[in-house]
């Protein structure tokens, strides 16, 4: 079961990789050349058993939050709620349980990385 270790430390890291994913939004000729913010340690956030990735993009809709939320242990994805609670840290305003039309979102499951994904128009 993944679960996410709240500390002072864990929120300095979520306030570090925000603030160095605004300063540098990837811009759509990296996404299509697949750079991938998770491998970039400043994009990058371990804690216990999960690793956390978060970016802005420059995409044609506009400037969107991305989040993936994956696990190293072999029980899958990360639980739900973890991934909610973590959503609302870097900001998100969307519900994943709640379809809003208001907010331009878009929730998957990447079966490659066992990763939760979620973009969002800031």
């Amino acid at each position: 079961m993944s679960i996410l270790i709240e500390s002072a430390e864990i929120s300095r890291e979520i306030n570090r990789v925000h603030t160095y994913a605004l300063a540098n939004p990837i811009k759509v000729k990296d996404i299509t050349k697949c750079k991938i913010a998770g491998d970039d340690p400043n994009h990058v956030i371990l804690n216990g058993t999960l690793k956390i990735v978060f970016s802005y993009e420059e995409q044609p809709l506009g400037l969107m939050r991305h989040l993936s939320v994956s696990t190293n242990s072999s029980s899958g994805y990360p639980n739900q709620i973890v991934v909610e609670r973590i959503l609302k840290k870097f900001g998100f305003k969307m519900n994943p349980n709640i379809p809003d039309e208001k907010i331009k979102a878009k929730v998957w499951l990447d079966e490659q990385t066992k990763s939760v994904n979620i973009v969002e128009l800031v």
